[in-house]
């Protein structure tokens, strides 16, 4: 059974590789997606392009929600890193936009890029669903400044609550 249109459009949005081929030839491309007929003519390359580019830039917008200490520290080459993290990892499902956070995360730290290991410990708790965690981190937030403490993450009736053990004055 040939895909829909919904479906093409869906694969296409989320490969820079498809929407590249669907430029070059769209219509050995719907072949190769096992489109319905007709899906290459209805398609065009630049819309994809450009609707492609503003569901990048609303993941951007949502990371920037879950990260914000950390796109501050990448400073004006945040957009460009993302964009590359984008073009090879598309998260889906409900909890797509923390999954797709701690994922530009790994990103960062594999790289040695700026990025802020406080907030990537809170992710990935809340990602895991555990109950209890603890890690140093050289950036808890204490007193409006950060600090290298032990952050400490727990849940308390379905809420995530935190604390921060540090030495200093």
């Amino acid at each position: 059974m040939p895909a829909d249109l919904t479906t093409v459009l869906g694969r296409l949005l989320s490969d820079p590789s498809l929407r590249a081929a669907w430029r070059r030839d769209p219509e050995a491309t719907a072949r190769r997606l096992d489109a319905e007929p007709g899906t290459a003519a209805a398609l065009d390359a630049a819309d994809l392009e450009h609707q492609a580019e503003t569901l990048v830039e609303k993941r951007f917008h949502e990371v920037s929600r879950l990260l914000p200490r950390t796109l501050a520290m990448l400073g004006g080459g945040a957009a460009a890193a993302f964009r590359e993290h984008a073009a090879g990892f598309w998260p889906e499902g409900h909890r797509r936009h923390a999954e797709d956070a701690s994922a530009f995360g790994r990103v960062l730290e594999q790289r040695r890029l700026p990025h802020s290991p406080s907030e990537l410990h809170r992710l990935r708790f809340m990602l895991a669903g555990r109950r209890f965690s603890a890690a140093f981190v050289p950036d808890a937030w204490v007193g409006g400044r950060p600090r290298r403490a032990l952050q400490v993450l727990y849940r308390r009736r379905g809420a995530l609550r935190s604390f921060a053990l540090y030495f200093g004055l």
